[in-house]
């Protein structure tokens, strides 16, 4: 009678993985992330499988921990509640958080691309029409405070509208172009030999006021080549290729939601 009762038990209790048994890793490829989810909530399963067993809810605007899938086609991935609830998440519910200190921006990272991992990924955007025209824009002063400050998180208050050859390691370029009639981009590149830090900010003038930017930091090169508005948000078009360290590549959409820039293209990671 015992032997059958320790059986039943084992099955009941023994073939299920608790939550408990699930391990969130200590370092790797570790996110903050919120949900991205219509219904304002995800549930965390028990495993990988949308019948496992719901052991947590994560609701909208909850942060949390989330690792990168393990293999390229994987679609659930490891997640980690503000509980300390472990589990697993769809990984297309997901958005990588980021928080710019500089201008107190948010940005969001869309996972629902099928490819997260190789080469510069497969997506074409050849349906987007190039809309940015190279011009002479005379930057007001006003922004150009507002770009260096952008700037100076990096660089250390250096002002990138003067001859700043001090330390003779700082390079950058800076090229103006024109989206529309009263819609201007401003597309910066800077290197610091020195601190071997690199990046591009893309300032949006719209009717002589800077509205907003996006910032990407260790890129090797960045191409911007159309900004739409739809539905009141900017929207800007291009491709990137990133080098060394924690890169992206690929071609990207970048759309400004209320006040959080979310990217949606395919990425690469590698330890350069």
């Amino acid at each position: 009678m015992q032997k059958i009762t320790y059986i039943l038990l084992l099955f009941l209790f023994g073939f299920n993985v608790s939550a408990q048994d699930l391990k969130f890793p200590d370092y790797g490829h570790i996110r903050t992330g919120v949900i991205n989810d219509a219904d304002g909530y995800v549930n965390v399963r028990q495993g990988k499988s949308s019948s496992s067993k719901i052991i947590a809810r994560i609701n909208e605007d909850e942060e949390f921990k989330f690792t990168l899938p393990e293999a390229e086609n994987e679609k659930w991935t490891l997640v980690k509640t503000n509980l300390n609830e472990v589990g697993y998440v769809y990984f297309n519910r997901i958005y990588e958080l980021r928080k710019d200190n500089c201008a107190n921006q948010i940005e969001l990272i869309d996972q629902t691309w099928e490819k997260t991992r190789g080469s510069l990924g497969s997506r074409t955007v050849d349906s987007i029409a190039p809309n940015l025209k190279e011009i002479s824009l005379n930057i007001s002063q006003k922004n150009r405070v507002k770009i260096n400050k952008l700037l100076s998180c990096a660089l250390e208050n250096i002002d990138l509208f003067e001859n700043n050859n001090s330390e003779k390691t700082l390079k950058f370029t800076q090229k103006t172009y024109s989206a529309s009639q009263n819609t201007n981009v401003v597309v910066t590149k800077y290197y610091d030999s020195y601190s071997e830090n690199l990046g591009t900010v893309v300032s949006i003038i719209e009717n002589g006021e800077m509205e907003s930017y996006a910032y990407y930091g260790y890129l090797s090169s960045i191409t911007i080549y159309a900004l739409k508005k739809v539905d009141g948000n900017y929207r800007l078009y291009g491709n990137l290729e990133g080098s060394p360290g924690d890169c992206y590549g690929g071609n990207f959409t970048l759309e400004l939601i209320n006040t959080s820039w979310v990217y949606k293209f395919e990425y690469y990671e590698f330890n350069g």
